[in-house]
């Protein structure tokens, strides 16, 4: 996803057929449209949350076991993505303005353990057993973009855009 949801106007989803202009596309082509300022100010904000009390149990969770035996457990989970667009005018007619913000602030569950590998010595393989357990896995997303238009005649325009996108994800500790 290389834009903030918010900074998308239209997309396009193609499955086949591809013109000569896609090259050597096999599969699908995903095009979209990114939004622009007009001459009056507009915007938009929004927040999505998740937790694993919004989530089911599937055939994947894990299993963790308690004094009667074993149970299924819902990992720890939790989502946070807020989104904030505007756009305008900088001059009315001929200069506008748009801009977009996303996050994404995940913290997930997963399990850590050492392995079954025999061919360690015992004594190797159980001072990692410290180690062992459920451990919470962080994720961060931050999405910007930006796009100034110029009107230049009646059907002639320049558009100038950025986005910045980083993440931190930190798995397989």
């Amino acid at each position: 996803n290389p834009f903030p949801q918010s900074a998308v106007q239209e997309f396009r989803v193609i499955t086949q057929n591809f013109k000569a202009e896609y090259q050597k596309a096999s599969s699908a082509i995903i095009t979209d449209v990114t939004k622009s300022g007009g001459n009056e100010l507009h915007g938009d904000v929004f927040v999505y949350y998740q937790n694993k009390d919004l989530v089911s149990i599937d055939g994947v969770t894990q299993r963790r076991a308690d004094a009667n035996g074993t149970e299924a457990v819902k990992p720890e989970y939790e989502r946070w993505q807020p989104g904030v667009s505007l756009g305008g005018p900088i001059v009315k007619d001929k200069l506008h303005f748009f801009a977009s913000y996303e996050g994404n602030v995940q913290d997930r569950e997963y399990e850590v353990f050492r392995g079954t590998n025999m061919n360690w010595p015992a004594a190797f393989r159980d001072q990692f057993a410290q180690y062992e357990g459920l451990y919470t896995s962080p994720f961060r997303s931050t999405l910007l973009f930006g796009k100034v238009t110029a009107s230049l005649a009646d059907n002639s325009h320049l558009d100038v855009s950025g986005d910045l996108r980083h993440e931190t994800d930190i798995r397989g500790f």
